[in-house]
């Protein structure tokens, strides 16, 4: 139960970093958003925002 809240909490937190890193470093923030993504659109993944 608390690993899987951290891993929530951690891909929040790399989501959102990307999304303010767009401006300044535009091909890294695109490389970790779509990553980020995919990781938490697989159904077997526990990584879905809650």
């Amino acid at each position: 139960e608390d690993s899987l809240v951290s891993l929530n909490v951690l891909c929040y937190v790399l989501l959102t970093m990307a999304k303010l890193m767009a401006p300044f470093t535009p091909f890294l923030a695109e490389y970790m958003y779509q990553i980020l993504r995919k990781l938490m659109s697989q159904p077997s993944s526990s990584l879905s925002p809650e």
